[in-house]
């Protein structure tokens, strides 16, 4: 199987009290992002869109079928919006050139997917009081809680460093 550059999948933007919207992808379960604006939460949705079809490219598990925008089932208030990326953006170690596939899957070693910033795993202490308040924000996300603080760590960093290098 040989790595494509280029996807579009739909996700669901939900919007928040405070104006703000949620997204996620029906078709990757934990893929979340947000953002202020809705144009912000699509263009932040793109990198854990990324994250999830490197992932299934590693694990060599075909990838889901993009649904259908009418097929998606939508809360009062929810809109769908098209989510298109190109893997050389985030990844142009699997990418070298402008050719519209990647090498094939089977040519890739762990240490290849390392390079490309794979998910790490981390152990973190809570007390009894932040434990129950990630549950409760994880549920009302409809998040499992390490989903939830992945999010939450990706909408912190994007705000604090990526608008810095905006202002540049």
């Amino acid at each position: 199987m040989r790595i494509e550059r280029k996807h579009a999948y739909y996700a669901t933007l939900e919007p928040c009290d405070d104006g703000s919207f949620c997204v996620y992808f029906n078709d990757f379960a934990g893929c979340t992002s947000a953002g202020k604006s809705e144009a912000d939460a699509v263009e932040n949705a793109k990198i854990p869109l990324s994250l999830h079809l490197l992932a299934e490219y590693e694990a060599r598990r075909p990838l889901p079928r993009p649904s259908a925008p009418e097929s998606i089932p939508l809360e009062p208030g929810e809109k769908t919006a098209l989510v298109e990326v190109d893997l050389r953006d985030f990844f142009p170690e699997i990418f070298p050139t402008d050719a519209e596939e990647g090498p094939d899957v089977e040519t890739l070693s762990a240490e290849d997917f390392d390079r490309c910033g794979r998910p790490r795993s981390l152990t973190l202490p809570l007390t009894e009081d932040e434990a129950e308040i990630l549950d409760a924000l994880a549920k009302r996300a409809k998040l499992l809680p390490t989903e939830c603080l992945r999010s939450l760590f990706l909408e912190r960093y994007f705000e604090t460093y990526i608008d810095e290098s905006d202002e540049r």
